[in-house]
């Protein structure tokens, strides 16, 4: 009788646990955000670029800027970009190369 007990208190245990988990995964998920960006870029055989834009996040705006260096270009381009930002644990996820 006693082995008994001690399994449905086991089992009973090992329940509360995995359901604990599913819980926090859940909570857990990484987000997705809403990225616009306006950038330029001008060059003769060395080019630069440069662009500002916005990270809509959980509900809040966070400002970006965007640099870049190439070469092989003649001219000057422009654009405004728009995106999703998959998978951020957090808004400082975004920033990176």
């Amino acid at each position: 009788m006693a082995s008994f007990i001690y399994s449905m208190r086991l089992g009973a245990a090992i329940v509360a646990a995995a359901i604990t988990l599913i819980r926090a995964s859940v909570e857990c998920r990484a987000q997705t955000g809403t990225v616009h960006l306006s950038v330029v870029k001008a060059g003769f055989i060395v080019s630069t670029g440069s662009g500002t834009g916005t990270l809509n996040y959980q509900g809040r705006t966070y400002r970006l800027s965007v640099s870049t260096v190439g070469y092989g270009t003649i001219g000057v381009t422009g654009g405004k970009l728009t995106g999703t930002a998959y998978h951020l644990g957090s808004a400082a996820d975004i920033a990176g190369t």
